[in-house]
């Protein structure tokens, strides 16, 4: 086989690979659905604040009205009182771990920072259960390594 003659066939093995993994990573994207549940209380977050916020993402799961819940609130309005309002969020990654489970890691964008957060996410008929979920200023305190790095 010439140069040229192998040349030619690795540009055209590569335009190959470069055209089909914008489609499979596409494909991937479209089959990820953060829960309703999560998207719901970021909102109410916007809107409304923490408490209601924190009162959507526990609704129906062991967390509501315990000191667990009233315990996020306050995180979360320490975490305001230190990097201003609420301005939006970009979800990170949803990795589902069975059918029924996801972890859906997230950044929330405040007027002086970022803070990033963790939610596991059970599927249940007709919706989302939110059984945990946890705020910090430090992505390494809530992502996973490979999430951090290149």
């Amino acid at each position: 086989m010439t140069m040229k003659l192998m040349a030619q066939t690795v540009s055209v093995v590569l335009v190959a690979m470069c055209l089909s993994a914008p489609a499979s990573w596409a494909a991937k994207e479209l089959k990820v659905v953060v829960p309703n549940t999560i998207v719901n209380g970021l909102g109410d977050y916007a809107f409304q604040g923490a408490d209601a916020a924190v009162k959507t993402w526990v609704k129906g799961t062991h967390l509501e009205g315990s000191p667990e819940a009233a315990s996020q609130v306050n995180n979360l309005k320490q975490l305001e009182a230190a990097y201003g309002k609420f301005q939006s969020y970009h979800i990170v990654q949803v990795h589902e771990l069975t059918p029924l489970t996801e972890i859906v890691y997230l950044a929330i964008h405040y007027e002086r920072g970022p803070v990033f957060g963790r939610f596991l996410a059970f599927r249940i008929k007709g919706g989302w259960l939110l059984p945990d979920f946890t705020f910090h200023a430090k992505p390494e305190a809530v992502f996973p390594p490979e999430l951090l790095t290149d």
